[in-house]
């Protein structure tokens, strides 16, 4: 279905509460344009469980819609 989108023109993207580490790969394997998620400190290659940035909650994942929208210059 991604293939079949892309070819069309439409932009994908992932907006998920998860962790990058997830995110990142399912951007990866389907080719999306965005991912956007929560991101865990990574301290000597281990995970402090401490977040970095603004955590994804149903507002942000509102703003960054709007935001990638207006960047592809989507209505």
């Amino acid at each position: 279905m991604c293939v079949a989108l892309r070819k069309l023109g439409y932009k994908l993207a992932v907006i998920s509460c998860a962790f990058s580490i997830v995110t990142d790969r399912v951007r990866e394997d389907l080719g999306l344009d965005f991912a956007f998620s929560n991101r865990l400190e990574v301290k000597d290659r281990l995970m402090t469980g401490a977040l970095l940035g603004s955590v994804i909650d149903s507002n942000r994942k509102a703003d960054l819609v709007a935001s990638i929208a207006l960047q592809e210059g989507i209505t």
